[in-house]
C-alpha cells in the first residue's frame, strides 16, 4: 500500500500507482493512476484554452499519419502475402486465429451466429483421424466439458474410439481455446 500526497488515500502499488523500469531496477509513480490522469486532463483543458497552442494541436494532428488509412492498408495486404508466400503454416494459423476472434467478438456483441463453413481434409464427407493427439486435450478438459462433447471425450479416454471424425476434433479444440491445426499440423493444407 502506499498513499498519494495529491489525494491523501492509500491504494494497492500494483492497480493504484503506475510502475516503469530503469536498469532493469523497478520505480512507482509519486502519485497514484486517477490524480495523473485528472492532471494530464487539466492540463490539456488549460493548454487548448489557448487559441494559439490549440491551433498548433489540430495541425500536428492533421498531418499526423494516418495509421488506418489506405497506405496501412495496403502495408497490411503486402505482409500477408509474403507470409503466404514464405510460411504458409503461420498464414493458416492466422486466418483460423482471426476467423476465432471474429467468431468471440460477434458472440460478445451479442450478433447472431450463422453456421461455419468448412473445408474438409480428405476424401469423402468424413476424415478420420488418429485419437492419440486429441487425447492430451480431451483429459485435460473431462471435468470442465459441456455435455455436447463430454460423449465424446469419454469414448476418447476409456479407447471405445479406435478414430474420431474431424468435426468432433474442431469442438473439442474450439472450447479449449485451440484450433485443430494445434493439435493434428498435418491438416494444414
Amino acid at each position: 500500500m502506499k498513499t498519494c500526497p495529491e489525494c491523501g488515500q492509500s491504494k494497492p502499488l500494483r492497480s493504484g500507482f503506475y510502475r516503469w523500469k530503469n536498469d532493469g531496477k523497478p520505480y512507482w509513480s509519486r502519485v497514484c493512476r486517477v490524480c495523473v490522469r485528472e492532471r494530464s486532463r487539466r492540463n490539456y483543458r488549460k493548454n487548448m484554452a489557448d487559441p494559439y497552442t490549440a491551433e498548433k494541436e489540430r495541425e500536428r494532428r492533421r498531418n499526423y499519419p494516418d495509421r488506418k488509412g489506405p497506405q496501412n492498408a495496403e502495408r497490411c495486404k503486402r505482409y500477408r502475402e509474403r507470409m503466404k508466400r514464405e510460411r504458409p503454416d503461420a498464414y493458416a494459423r492466422y486466418l483460423e486465429d482471426a476467423r476465432m476472434r471474429r467468431k468471440l467478438a460477434n458472440e460478445l456483441a451479442g450478433k447472431t451466429l450463422r453456421p461455419a463453413t468448412t473445408n474438409w481434409v480428405g476424401k469423402g464427407h468424413y476424415v478420420y483421424l488418429d485419437p492419440a493427439p486429441i487425447l492430451t486435450v480431451a483429459l485435460a478438459m473431462k471435468d470442465t466439458a459441456d455435455p455436447t462433447v463430454a460423449r465424446s471425450i469419454r469414448r476418447l479416454i476409456t479407447g471405445e474410439s479406435r478414430h474420431v471424425e474431424l468435426s468432433v476434433v474442431d469442438a473439442i479444440t474450439l472450447r479449449a481455446g485451440l484450433s485443430p491445426h494445434d493439435v493434428y499440423p498435418e491438416l494444414v493444407a
